[in-house]
């Protein structure tokens, strides 16, 4: 069991296969991208992540857009919404129609990305005698090579053999715990534990919210609720994005509609926090008449280069259809230099704090009319 085709080279699958090549699978990487596969054959990393380009470079890891024969199939492809909300499985049907003429007797398949509750059950029942198991990748952008070796995981077979073989792949590169469930459970989980995020992260967006409204500052609020041995909550942003919470509850609701009132709610006000910042800066410019209006921090968080599903990029795209406005972020290809942008502007606006920005000269604010939403300035 040396042999692991890793089936999308994306920011989970490419990281997953040099991790795997550094402990001694014999591994190739499919992906039917071709500029993705040309960028790796090429040694130019398409991925933003610390510690992963000095594998990356050292790596010698064979891509290709077919599969071959392998022992274990490692599939890491995307699982978006489609635009009724549904969860759109085409590239994991792909996937797994790739693979089906290289499959026999004794292989093991693990599902790593994120899908409704049965979706692994209902696939390995067409392919009896292969062993298949989910296993939901639990990293965060940022630390994401760290978080691939050092979280605990989550290992479902669709029966006790196919769970063991799991453990027993995961446990040669793994130092976290492993914790066996079945292949439902370990979906469900996954989902459970986004949901939590996305539920926490609404708490904090209403809070700001209404704080606001009524002329407190919510850090404050927040802060001072905090000093409270059993509270934590999160602070409060421009909304919710990234790749993972804004998708996988809407898994949950489609499928139990009466059982998430809380988890739609969740997403009502997340989805809110992103219209109800950009008018309160329409409100803003009116108000003070301001004429160029500088936006620091475009991605969906903090420190990384990551733009999917962002709202702070949101509220920019829809802001300057109608304004002149200045993007400052380090990560964006077309941002602005931290002090031009603040020369330029009348009205600065915090939608995501960078650590880039710590370095701002704060009496350079001095006279401009300041929104903060997410302690960019303070």
């Amino acid at each position: 069991m040396n042999h692991v085709a890793v089936i999308g080279l994306g920011r989970i699958g490419l990281p997953t296969a040099l991790v795997l090549e550094k402990s001694g699978f014999q591994v190739i990487g499919i992906d039917t991208d071709e500029s993705r596969l040309n960028a790796i054959k090429t040694k130019a990393l398409h991925i933003d992540e610390p510690d992963i380009r000095s594998l990356f470079k050292a790596s010698k890891i064979s891509v290709s857009n077919q599969p071959t024969a392998a022992d274990i199939f490692l599939i890491c492809v995307p699982t978006p919404l489609t635009q009724e909300k549904k969860a759109d499985l085409s590239h994991l049907q792909s996937a797994i129609a790739m693979i089906q003429p290289f499959l026999t007797k004794e292989n093991l398949v693990i599902i790593e990305s994120t899908c409704p509750i049965g979706t692994t059950d209902e696939i390995a029942s067409h392919f009896p005698g292969v062993y298949f198991a989910y296993c939901p990748e639990r990293v965060m952008p940022g630390k994401l090579l760290k978080e691939l070796i050092e979280c605990d995981r989550t290992i479902g077979g669709v029966d006790q053999k196919a769970t063991e073989k799991a453990i027993e792949f995961y446990s040669r590169f793994c130092r976290g715990s492993l914790h066996k469930t079945q292949a439902k459970m370990a979906e469900a989980v996954k989902l459970a534990e986004n949901a939590y995020r996305d539920v926490n992260v609404a708490l904090a967006n209403e809070l700001s919210m209404f704080a606001r409204r009524i002329g407190l500052s919510d850090q404050e609020l927040i802060a001072l609720a905090n000093c409270h041995p059993r509270v934590d909550i999160l602070k409060p942003g421009p909304g919710v994005g990234g790749h993972c919470i804004p998708i996988d509850p809407e898994f949950l609701i489609e499928a139990f509609p009466k059982e998430t009132t809380l988890l739609q709610a969740a997403r009502v006000v997340n989805e809110q926090k992103r219209i109800w910042v950009e008018e309160e800066i329409e409100k803003g410019i009116r108000q003070h008449r301001c004429q160029t209006i500088a936006l620091f921090g475009l991605t969906y968080k903090a420190n990384i280069s990551d733009f999917r599903h962002s709202p702070a990029l949101a509220i920019y795209e829809n802001l300057k259809e109608k304004y002149h406005v200045i993007p400052i972020d380090p990560f964006y290809p077309e941002g602005v230099p931290i002090q031009n942008g603040i020369k330029q502007a009348e009205m600065v606006v915090g939608l995501v704090a960078h650590d880039a920005f710590r370095v701002l000269d704060k009496n350079s604010l001095n006279g401009k009319i300041i929104l903060d939403y997410a302690e960019v300035f303070g």
